[in-house]
This record gives C-alpha cells, sequence and structure tokens, in this order.
C-alpha cells in the first residue's frame, strides 16, 4: 500500500470500476433469485430422497445439487439460520412428528422411530431435540 503512495504511476492506466446503488441491488437480487433456485431443489432433494432417514453430509447434497459445500452451508446459514447438520436434524423432527400423529409411539419406542427418522443414537436424538425445541421429547409429545 505504501508502495502504491510512494510511486502512484503504477496506476496509471487502470481503469477504476465503480458500482452504483443500482448494480449493488440487482446483483444481490440476482444472488436471492440463484439461492431461491437452490433452496427448492435442496427441499426436492430432501423430501423426494428422505435422505435425511440415513447418515448424510453437506458433501453428499452439494455433489447431488452440483454446488459447492461452502456454497451450500451458507445459503442454508443465511435462509434458516441453521447449520447444516441442524437442517437435515429439523427434517428427522419432522418425520419424527408424522409418526407420532400415526400413533407409532404407541407401539415403538421414542429411540427407533428416531433411529428410522435418521438419528444414529439415543443421544443425537435428545440433543438436537433439545437444540431444535427448546424441550424434551416427552414434554413435547406429551402436549
Amino acid at each position: 500500500m505504501f508502495y502504491l503512495i510512494f510511486n502512484p504511476k503504477l496506476l496509471s492506466g487502470i481503469k477504476w470500476i465503480s458500482s452504483t446503488k443500482q448494480d449493488t441491488i440487482e446483483i444481490c437480487s440476482k444472488k436471492k433469485r440463484q439461492d431461491e433456485g437452490i433452496l427448492r431443489e435442496l427441499t426436492n432433494f430432501m423430501e423426494l430422497n428422505e435422505v435425511y432417514k440415513r447418515k448424510i453430509t453437506i458433501k453428499d447434497v452439494s455433489e447431488s445439487l452440483k454446488i459447492s459445500n461452502v456454497k451450500l452451508a451458507r445459503i442454508i446459514n443465511e435462509n434458516y439460520d441453521l447449520s447444516f447438520t441442524d437442517y437435515v436434524n429439523n427434517y428427522r423432527l419432522f418425520s419424527i412428528d408424522n409418526q407420532i400423529l400415526e400413533k407409532k409411539h404407541l407401539v415403538y419406542s421414542f429411540e427407533y422411530i428416531a433411529y428410522e427418522a435418521g438419528f444414529q443414537s439415543k443421544n443425537a436424538f435428545y440433543v438436537a431435540f433439545k437444540k431444535l425445541r427448546n424441550t424434551t421429547p416427552k414434554k413435547y409429545y406429551n402436549h
């Protein structure tokens, strides 16, 4: 930086790009439309394939959607204020909600239903439930 201050001739001939407020709005609007398209693809991928019912990584999903895992993580975080793991766990919890509505908990344990929804352990289920629902499964489903 100081080098340029003492040698301003180095900057001669460089075209400066000025961004107007309208340009910035158009770029943001385009990015938002792209993100919304990716979110639709993500939702379809998650729901149609029920990939949340098995062990899945952000790499698996991003490769299927043909975008980088960094971009996917950013889009999920900016739009849902969730990490990828919490996003997937939300799908798992909604799957459990549906099982409870179908009265499956009268036949199977919560742990079995959680495992079928994609949680790999009882602890993972309880930790995710507490984090995303701010209560325990027993308190939540007894209402």
